[in-house]
């Protein structure tokens, strides 16, 4: 049975980037962690805080504000120093992934990023 609920990676409501080929490759994501942003791919990030791919919107939601990647670029939109760009790769048809921007709010734990970082997910 088809499920009525709208993913938050599909448009219209996708805010991030779709880019072809493997993400760990894609320069704009190396230069976006050289920046100060922690790269998680979404499967490893619901390891990490203990949630189901169903769940995670709820959990990014009460934590973090997205960000229209092509408003920040443009310089329409600011972020804080510190963001999460949470991935998703996909390999049908051909190779490619979306990324997500986000800034903690202020119900974040203030050392989200070290705790994430300790743990390895990021960009090697």
């Amino acid at each position: 049975m088809k499920s009525n609920t709208v993913s938050k990676w599909e448009k219209p409501e996708f805010k991030g980037l779709t880019l072809l080929g493997p993400w760990r490759e894609c320069d704009a994501m190396t230069l976006a962690q050289d920046r100060g942003t922690v790269i998680v791919e979404e499967a490893d990030l619901c390891r990490e805080i203990g949630r189901e791919p169903e769940t995670i919107e709820e959990y990014l939601a009460e934590y973090f504000v997205e960000h229209n990647i092509h408003a920040v670029m443009e310089g329409k939109e600011s972020t804080t120093a510190r963001t999460l760009s949470v991935v998703r790769e996909h390999t049908d048809p051909r190779v490619h992934f979306q990324v997500r921007l986000f800034s903690p709010n202020n119900r974040a734990d203030s050392e989200w990023t070290e705790k994430l970082q300790r743990r390895g997910l990021r960009v090697i």
